[in-house]
């Protein structure tokens, strides 16, 4: 009775947060892998349904929806789990994303999911999956429009190889086949998260820093003209004499700024220690200023609004 009670209590919380927020946000914890059939009461927890709804009420800047979409794209398997774990974690992702209003569907999501077994075939822990991926290759052509159940017999084949591998001897998704998954990417994610910077670089720091980049690319031009000087030091030095009257060199108060040579005053409204060029400001920074500074990019949602 006491079990009843409590499945009951279980099912009736289920519905309640259902009908407040919507299948759109509950669907990736109370649905299975395919996206078809509903789970079982006892194969999910209310706190994962909780932590999807609360994450699916946030509205985040459109620079960090970008940011998600190219973190479902490079998607990694973990294959120390089975087929069937991944790709519910990958269609987890996916249905958070809709939240947004941005759809991936089944033909996107078996790409990603032949991408990774591709590349694992190719590694010692998952030799297993090259008979089952050439199965899939003559049953399925390049240009196949995918659905949800050409997805369930793909991962129907890609089962079999999981009952005969070793799981424990794949590698984690941060090691092995993983850097190799990352490139296949790279050129489709850099393209998205410069699209992401330049959304995100719309206030006053953002518009001195990409001032800054036009400037160190004055300066990297003026280099390769002293080249020439010595071919012809007359018509150089003119060129030289004129351009130093058009820009006039700026007096940086910011030593950030400073030290970098910005082309442009630090903005008045930011203090110095939250300067984009402080190496030691904790705060949010656009992708092109980590790569002039050598450090690691964040994406926007990583930090507290006041950062």
């Amino acid at each position: 009775m006491q079990n009843q009670a409590v499945i009951g209590a279980k099912e009736g919380t289920t519905e309640a947060i259902v009908l407040q927020f919507g299948r759109d946000v509950t669907d990736s914890i109370l649905k299975t892998a395919d996206g078809v059939d509903l789970k079982g009461i006892d194969e999910y927890h209310l706190y994962d349904l909780v932590q999807v709804c609360i994450q699916g009420a946030d509205r985040p800047a459109t620079g960090d929806i970008l940011g998600h979409l190219v973190e479902i794209i490079s998607t990694r398997f973990d294959f120390r789990k089975k087929i069937i774990n991944n790709v519910e974690a990958l269609r987890a992702k996916t249905a958070r994303l809709s939240t947004y209003g941005v759809n991936m569907d089944d033909t996107q999501i078996a790409l990603i999911i032949l991408a990774n077994i591709e590349v694992a075939a190719t590694q010692e822990y998952g030799s297993e999956f090259k008979t089952a991926l050439q199965t899939i290759r003559r049953r399925y052509n390049y240009s196949h429009v995918h659905t949800a159940a050409s997805i369930a017999a793909i991962i129907t084949e890609l089962a079999a190889a999981d009952a005969v591998r070793q799981l424990k001897d794949a590698p984690a998704p941060s090691k092995g086949f993983a850097n190799a998954v990352a490139d296949q990417y790279s050129t489709f994610a850099q393209l998205l998260q410069g699209a992401a910077t330049y959304i995100d670089s719309d206030d006053d720091e953002g518009t001195a820093a990409a001032a800054s980049d036009d400037d160190r690319s004055a300066a990297s031009s003026r280099r390769g003209r002293k080249k020439d000087k010595k071919k012809d030091k007359k018509k150089s030095s003119k060129k030289d004499k004129s351009r130093s009257r058009s820009r006039p060199k700026i007096k940086h108060k910011c030593p950030h700024c400073k030290a970098q040579k910005r082309g442009s005053e630090h903005p008045k409204h930011i203090p110095f220690d939250k300067c984009n060029w402080n190496p030691d400001y904790k705060g949010y920074r656009q992708g092109w200023v980590c790569r002039i500074l050598g450090i690691d990019f964040k994406p926007r949602k990583d930090f507290t609004p006041e950062l």
